[in-house]
Protein backbone atom coordinates (compact mmCIF):
# COMPACT_ATOMS: atom_id res chain seq x y z
CA UNK A 1 0.00 0.00 0.00
CA UNK A 2 1.42 3.25 -1.24
CA UNK A 3 2.43 6.15 1.31
CA UNK A 4 -0.26 7.81 0.03
CA UNK A 5 -3.52 5.24 0.46
CA UNK A 6 -2.52 4.55 3.75
CA UNK A 7 -2.32 8.58 5.11
CA UNK A 8 -6.13 8.49 3.19
CA UNK A 9 -6.98 5.48 5.27
CA UNK A 10 -6.10 6.92 8.25
CA UNK A 11 -8.01 9.99 7.60
CA UNK A 12 -11.27 7.77 6.99
CA UNK A 13 -10.26 5.60 10.37
CA UNK A 14 -10.04 8.44 12.16
CA UNK A 15 -13.15 9.79 10.84
CA UNK A 16 -14.97 7.11 11.47
CA UNK A 17 -14.28 6.85 15.31
CA UNK A 18 -14.87 10.30 15.80
CA UNK A 19 -18.24 9.89 14.46
CA UNK A 20 -18.48 6.65 16.57
CA UNK A 21 -17.60 8.63 19.55
CA UNK A 22 -20.14 11.41 18.68
CA UNK A 23 -23.21 8.84 18.67
CA UNK A 24 -21.99 6.84 22.03
CA UNK A 25 -21.87 11.00 23.43
CA UNK A 26 -25.47 11.38 22.32
CA UNK A 27 -26.69 8.17 22.65
CA UNK A 28 -24.70 5.57 25.01
CA UNK A 29 -23.66 3.48 22.10
CA UNK A 30 -22.88 3.41 18.89
CA UNK A 31 -23.21 1.71 15.26
CA UNK A 32 -19.99 -0.19 15.78
CA UNK A 33 -21.86 -1.52 19.17
CA UNK A 34 -24.68 -2.67 17.47
CA UNK A 35 -23.06 -4.19 15.19
CA UNK A 36 -21.06 -6.33 17.73
CA UNK A 37 -23.88 -6.06 20.40
CA UNK A 38 -22.77 -9.54 22.07
CA UNK A 39 -19.06 -8.51 22.39
CA UNK A 40 -20.41 -4.62 23.67
CA UNK A 41 -22.67 -6.66 26.09
CA UNK A 42 -19.86 -8.42 27.72
CA UNK A 43 -17.23 -5.98 27.14
CA UNK A 44 -19.53 -3.09 29.09
CA UNK A 45 -21.75 -5.48 31.10
CA UNK A 46 -18.52 -7.38 32.97
CA UNK A 47 -16.56 -3.72 34.06
CA UNK A 48 -20.08 -2.27 34.93
CA UNK A 49 -20.43 -5.86 37.26
CA UNK A 50 -17.23 -5.23 38.20
CA UNK A 51 -16.88 -1.87 39.66
CA UNK A 52 -20.48 -2.21 41.41
CA UNK A 53 -18.74 -5.37 43.44
CA UNK A 54 -16.43 -2.54 44.33
CA UNK A 55 -18.17 0.29 45.40
CA UNK A 56 -21.78 -1.34 46.86
CA UNK A 57 -22.83 -0.05 49.71
CA UNK A 58 -26.04 -1.90 49.65
CA UNK A 59 -26.45 -5.86 49.37
CA UNK A 60 -28.38 -8.60 48.11
CA UNK A 61 -28.44 -10.92 51.58
CA UNK A 62 -28.02 -14.67 49.89
CA UNK A 63 -27.59 -18.30 51.79
CA UNK A 64 -24.39 -20.29 51.36
CA UNK A 65 -25.78 -21.90 48.54
CA UNK A 66 -26.51 -18.45 46.58
CA UNK A 67 -30.02 -18.18 47.29
CA UNK A 68 -31.80 -15.03 48.27
CA UNK A 69 -33.00 -14.72 51.64
CA UNK A 70 -36.50 -13.46 52.03
CA UNK A 71 -36.19 -9.69 53.91
CA UNK A 72 -38.25 -10.76 56.62
CA UNK A 73 -35.62 -13.80 57.32
CA UNK A 74 -32.76 -11.63 56.54
CA UNK A 75 -33.86 -8.93 59.41
CA UNK A 76 -34.47 -11.76 61.85
CA UNK A 77 -31.02 -12.97 61.37
CA UNK A 78 -29.69 -9.43 61.47
CA UNK A 79 -31.49 -9.08 65.15
CA UNK A 80 -28.89 -11.74 66.51
CA UNK A 81 -25.87 -9.42 68.00
CA UNK A 82 -24.00 -11.99 67.38
CA UNK A 83 -24.51 -11.74 63.46
CA UNK A 84 -21.95 -10.59 60.74
CA UNK A 85 -23.12 -8.92 58.05
CA UNK A 86 -19.81 -8.85 56.45
CA UNK A 87 -21.14 -12.74 55.47
CA UNK A 88 -23.44 -11.15 53.36
CA UNK A 89 -21.67 -8.24 51.30
CA UNK A 90 -18.81 -10.62 50.84
CA UNK A 91 -21.18 -13.53 49.67
CA UNK A 92 -22.86 -10.31 47.24
CA UNK A 93 -19.24 -9.49 46.03
CA UNK A 94 -18.25 -12.59 45.09
CA UNK A 95 -21.36 -13.22 43.27
CA UNK A 96 -21.24 -9.70 41.49
CA UNK A 97 -17.49 -10.58 40.20
CA UNK A 98 -18.21 -14.62 39.28
CA UNK A 99 -21.05 -12.81 36.98
CA UNK A 100 -18.46 -10.14 35.49
CA UNK A 101 -16.02 -13.49 35.36
CA UNK A 102 -18.50 -15.59 33.41
CA UNK A 103 -20.07 -12.45 31.21
CA UNK A 104 -16.11 -12.46 30.08
CA UNK A 105 -15.65 -15.86 29.33
CA UNK A 106 -18.85 -16.25 27.04
CA UNK A 107 -17.48 -13.82 24.90
CA UNK A 108 -15.22 -14.81 22.09
CA UNK A 109 -13.27 -11.82 22.29
CA UNK A 110 -12.43 -11.81 25.86
CA UNK A 111 -12.80 -15.87 26.73
CA UNK A 112 -9.80 -16.63 28.38
CA UNK A 113 -9.12 -19.89 26.46
CA UNK A 114 -6.51 -19.74 23.81
CA UNK A 115 -6.44 -22.51 21.17
CA UNK A 116 -2.44 -24.14 21.79
CA UNK A 117 -2.71 -24.85 18.27
CA UNK A 118 -3.09 -21.61 16.40
CA UNK A 119 0.80 -20.77 16.24
CA UNK A 120 1.71 -24.09 14.76
CA UNK A 121 -1.50 -23.97 12.22
CA UNK A 122 0.01 -20.43 11.17
CA UNK A 123 3.27 -21.11 10.48
CA UNK A 124 2.33 -23.58 8.33
CA UNK A 125 -0.11 -21.74 6.29
CA UNK A 126 3.00 -19.50 5.85
CA UNK A 127 5.06 -21.88 4.32
CA UNK A 128 2.31 -23.53 1.90
CA UNK A 129 1.29 -19.71 0.92
CA UNK A 130 4.76 -19.16 0.28
CA UNK A 131 5.30 -22.23 -1.64
CA UNK A 132 1.64 -21.73 -3.23
CA UNK A 133 1.13 -18.50 -2.84
CA UNK A 134 -2.29 -16.63 -1.33
CA UNK A 135 -4.92 -19.07 -0.53
CA UNK A 136 -2.84 -21.37 -3.12
CA UNK A 137 -3.19 -19.88 -6.10
CA UNK A 138 -0.48 -21.48 -8.24
CA UNK A 139 -2.16 -25.09 -7.04
CA UNK A 140 -4.83 -24.02 -9.69
CA UNK A 141 -2.93 -24.47 -12.72
CA UNK A 142 -1.32 -27.87 -10.96
CA UNK A 143 -5.07 -29.07 -10.69
CA UNK A 144 -6.29 -27.62 -13.76
CA UNK A 145 -9.05 -25.67 -11.31
CA UNK A 146 -10.29 -22.07 -11.63
CA UNK A 147 -10.51 -19.51 -8.50
CA UNK A 148 -10.31 -22.19 -6.05
CA UNK A 149 -9.09 -21.56 -2.49
CA UNK A 150 -6.49 -23.84 -0.98
CA UNK A 151 -5.04 -24.80 2.27
CA UNK A 152 -2.44 -26.84 3.52
CA UNK A 153 -3.96 -30.30 3.62
CA UNK A 154 -4.22 -29.76 -0.06
CA UNK A 155 -0.61 -30.08 -0.25
CA UNK A 156 0.50 -32.32 -2.75
CA UNK A 157 3.29 -33.13 -0.32
CA UNK A 158 2.52 -35.94 1.96
CA UNK A 159 4.92 -34.68 4.67
CA UNK A 160 2.87 -31.14 4.50
CA UNK A 161 -0.87 -32.13 4.48
CA UNK A 162 -0.67 -34.84 6.72
CA UNK A 163 0.12 -33.36 9.36
CA UNK A 164 -1.56 -30.10 9.11
CA UNK A 165 -4.74 -32.29 8.80
CA UNK A 166 -3.28 -34.00 12.23
CA UNK A 167 -2.98 -30.27 13.57
CA UNK A 168 -6.53 -28.78 12.00
CA UNK A 169 -8.16 -31.66 13.72
CA UNK A 170 -6.93 -30.90 17.26
CA UNK A 171 -7.59 -27.50 16.51
CA UNK A 172 -11.27 -28.25 15.59
CA UNK A 173 -11.48 -30.09 18.58
CA UNK A 174 -10.13 -27.72 20.81
CA UNK A 175 -12.33 -25.19 19.31
CA UNK A 176 -15.28 -27.48 20.25
CA UNK A 177 -14.32 -27.52 23.45
CA UNK A 178 -14.00 -24.14 23.53
CA UNK A 179 -17.37 -23.23 22.24
CA UNK A 180 -18.92 -25.65 24.61
CA UNK A 181 -17.14 -24.06 27.56
CA UNK A 182 -18.42 -20.72 26.56
CA UNK A 183 -22.06 -22.28 26.47
CA UNK A 184 -21.58 -22.97 29.84
CA UNK A 185 -20.82 -19.76 31.10
CA UNK A 186 -23.55 -18.27 28.85
CA UNK A 187 -26.11 -20.42 30.80
CA UNK A 188 -24.79 -20.06 34.07
CA UNK A 189 -24.59 -16.08 33.40
CA UNK A 190 -27.80 -15.80 33.14
CA UNK A 191 -29.22 -18.08 35.47
CA UNK A 192 -27.28 -15.82 37.73
CA UNK A 193 -28.60 -12.66 35.96
CA UNK A 194 -32.17 -13.30 36.21
CA UNK A 195 -32.26 -14.11 39.68
CA UNK A 196 -30.20 -11.25 40.36
CA UNK A 197 -31.61 -8.19 38.07
CA UNK A 198 -33.57 -6.41 40.96
CA UNK A 199 -30.78 -6.39 43.23
CA UNK A 200 -28.70 -4.72 40.42
CA UNK A 201 -27.94 -1.26 42.44
CA UNK A 202 -26.65 0.39 44.36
Amino acid sequence: MSKKKRKKLKKEEKKFDKRMAKQRAKKGYCDLDVWNFDTFFSERVSEMLEELAQISHGYCPLDEEGNIIPPHEHYLIMENPDADETVYTTRWANALKRMAFLCREMSEISCSRVNPYENELDEIYKVFEKKYGICGQKLNAINGTENRFYSPKDDPDPEVSKPYKELWQKWMDYEDETQKYRESCKKEFFTMFEKYFFYLWD
